[in-house]
């Protein structure tokens, strides 16, 4: 039975783990140790233990520098301990030798090989799709970059599509043709030029 399911991502500029998502039981669960999380993350490989009681990783980060949250360390752990839960599984999110974050998952029962492997299979799945959703993003602002340049110039723009149809049409070229872009969208180019310069 899977108690606790959390998906982290690394910011790529200042190396933060910043959590996503997350899928749990009614109960609360107290907040992973982020020093477990950056240790998935910076040595890219998971993390696996069936025995949370005696795991050695887990309590050699049992000081309070390595948490980032509002209780101590040992209360966290003790907490996790006393929701029944026996097992924890991090894997970290890789896309080629690029970390996207950790997938962590907290169990009241062993994890089995296959489910270990099936883990390891959907982490893969997950660490493509933050990558996809993290280029659809920067398309996005580099596209809203140059609609803001383009807005703003003192020049007259205007795009068109391969077959003369004007596509977009900016404030100045407004100024210029005498034309609002609402008005001008959709029209062909050779309304904008005088019949004598049309061939």
């Amino acid at each position: 039975e899977s108690a606790l399911v959390r998906i982290w991502t690394l910011h790529p500029g200042d190396n933060t783990l910043e959590l996503q998502a997350g899928s749990q039981s009614n109960d609360h669960y107290p907040s992973t140790p982020h020093s477990l999380i950056k240790h998935i993350a910076r040595e890219h490989k998971p993390y696996l233990t069936n025995s949370l009681q005696t795991d050695k990783l887990l309590s050699c980060q049992s000081s309070p520098s390595n948490f980032n949250t509002g209780s101590s360390p040992a209360t966290e752990i003790e907490a996790i301990l006393a929701k029944g839960i026996t097992s924890f599984a991090g894997y970290p999110l890789m896309v080629g030798s690029r970390t996207m974050g950790v997938l962590e998952i907290f169990s009241k029962i062993p994890l089995t090989e296959a489910e270990q492997h099936t883990l390891g299979i959907v982490a893969n799945e997950i660490a493509m799709s933050i990558e996809r959703i993290w280029a659809y993003a920067v398309v996005r602002a580099s596209e809203e970059r140059i609609r803001a340049i383009v807005a703003n110039a003192l020049d007259g723009i205007i795009t068109i599509y391969q077959n003369g149809i004007i596509e977009s049409f900016n404030p100045a070229a407004e100024s210029i043709f005498g034309y609002k872009a609402q008005e001008i969208l959709g029209k062909n180019i050779s309304l904008l030029i005088p019949e004598a310069h049309q061939s």
